[in-house]
């Protein structure tokens, strides 16, 4: 499913970050030191690259596990 972003590796971070911020765009905005529309622009950019809506909630925490087996998984690479 993430197959489409994961050579992009600024998007992947930028999405992660807004999910840890609970889908706020302004707290994930200041945290990434950039403006709030440009974070905005990275998760529809997400959203239309996968498909998958991260704006709803249950969509968000499947993504974010998701990011987490990633990790996990480049660790033990």
């Amino acid at each position: 499913m993430l197959t489409p972003v994961l050579d992009d590796r600024t998007l992947l971070d930028s999405v992660k970050v807004y999910l840890e911020c609970n889908l706020n765009t302004s707290l994930a905005a200041k945290k990434l030191y950039m403006h709030r529309n440009t974070l905005q622009y990275r998760v529809d950019k997400f959203i239309e690259k996968t498909s998958i809506d991260i704006k709803r909630f249950p969509n968000a925490v499947a993504v974010y596990f998701m990011f987490s087996v990633l990790e996990t998984s480049r660790k033990e690479d």
